[in-house]
């Protein structure tokens, strides 16, 4: 047999491979129809109105955390635990469904009542802007949800689907809106959205894949699991979301309209590169959690390398092309934030790099992991920004974001050292 057929034999009967190969395909379309929307979102709006438009979805992101706080993270740990439980599923399942549905209705009025101070905090006159954001917030959490569901469930021919359709919905309307001439900010805001929970609705209809079978009574067993994770997994969740938005918002309220929209649309194009993050860690965070032997576990920080090497070679060839990637998609209008962009992609490749060991989390039971390193992240990123973003500007809001990567992998490496030998069973 060649070694390529050996090759290939041993792909497709990996499990993980597989998944994460499904999950990469989805996540490439994904990223290739979301690089396309948001070139054409950039070109037809300028610098300016894209820094505003950018402003309002890192606004969304922040306040959709209220309609979960942390439970996401539950997901792929509990549920996994609970593999050869399936009444535990059920019943985590249903309190999850119920906790969201109450989150949600208190994360859209807190949101709606909270307009007026953001608008001022952040010198930001766009109300409706802003009224939409916030209904946009509870939809995007509802999407999450059955993201989770669908990984946790190991459906993620479906989990890739449902990523591809709502960045496809946005393509297609995005280009419409482009070529017709007929867009606005609010419109194309809009758009932005809906589209995931719209393609939400029609994979869980076409998959019929239900929210909860059935409300079942609260077990204690399932309760404490959840009350023990739930507090540091809120933590975390919260300061995630802030370190991946905070600084723009600190831009929009430091630097002027056309510094936010360079810098707005350098953060953009880096963020494709979390897509591919975020795709590996739904596969990793959900078979890790499975793992109970330091075997198991060593195995994979060692193949884990592999994704650093990987990281590594993206920036060597990254590099040379960064100046002609922003002439090519958002346009040279936003080649004043050149030098951001570098650093900013160099920042979401460490993090990818980063996502095996930060997954490693998901199997041992060191729940202060993530609500600690939250709050680190956080410091860093506003002590950081009040000290040097007014002198040095859009260098420092991407320098900073850097750095505090780089510290948390720090932690992040010597917690895994620390949590070792508690690690399986």
């Amino acid at each position: 047999m060649s070694p390529i057929r050996k090759l290939w034999n041993l792909a497709w009967n990996s499990p993980a491979l597989r998944q994460s190969g499904v999950a990469m395909v989805g996540t490439v379309l994904t990223g290739g129809f979301m690089a396309v929307a948001m070139i054409l979102a950039s070109r037809f709006l300028g610098p300016i109105d894209f820094g505003i438009f950018s402003v309002a979805i890192a606004i969304m992101m922040i306040v959709t955390k209220g309609t979960d706080l942390g439970l996401n993270q539950l997901f792929p740990r509990l549920l996994n635990q609970w593999h050869t439980k399936p009444e535990f599923q059920e019943n985590f399942i249903a309190q999850m469904v119920q906790a969201r549905l109450v989150l949600s209705v208190i994360t859209l009025s807190a949101g709606v009542l909270s307009i007026p101070w953001i608008m001022r905090w952040l010198d930001f006159p766009y109300g409706s802007l802003l009224v939409v954001a916030v209904i946009g917030a509870v939809l995007i959490g509802w999407y999450e949800h059955g993201y989770l569901l669908l990984s946790a469930a190991h459906k993620f021919m479906s989990v890739a689907t449902m990523s591809v359709l709502q960045a496809l919905l946005k393509l297609v309307v995005f280009a419409g809106l482009f070529f017709s001439g007929y867009g606005t900010l609010f419109l194309i805001s809009l758009i932005y959205f809906v589209s995931p929970f719209i393609s939400l609705l029609i994979v869980m209809q076409w998959t019929r894949f239900a929210w909860v079978r059935k409300f079942v009574p609260v077990q204690k067993s399932v309760r404490k699991a959840i009350v023990r994770f739930w507090p540091h997994a809120a933590v975390g969740s919260v300061a995630i979301t802030l370190i991946n938005n905070m600084d723009l918002l600190f831009v929009q309220g430091t630097l002027n309209s056309l510094e936010t929209g360079l810098y707005a649309g350098a953060s953009r194009l880096a963020s494709f590169v979390v897509l591919a993050t975020y795709a590996v860690s739904s596969v990793l965070n959900n078979r890790v959690s499975r793992y109970r032997s330091k075997k198991d576990l060593r195995a994979y920080l060692w193949k884990s390398l592999s994704l650093a090497g990987l990281a590594f070679l993206g920036f060597l060839v990254f590099v040379p092309l960064s100046r002609t990637l922003i002439i090519w998609t958002i346009g040279p209008e936003y080649l004043g934030g050149l030098l951001p962009f570098i650093i900013l992609v160099a920042n979401a490749l460490l993090g990818f790099a980063l996502v095996p060991y930060t997954s490693y989390f998901f199997a041992v039971d060191a729940p202060s992991y993530h609500s600690v390193g939250g709050v680190l992240q956080v410091s860093l990123i506003v002590l950081g920004n009040i000290l040097f973003l007014p002198a040095y500007g859009l260098l420092a809001a991407a320098t900073i974001r850097f750095v505090t990567t780089l510290v948390f992998g720090v932690y992040t490496l010597g917690m895994i050292l620390l949590t070792w030998r508690k690690a399986g069973v």
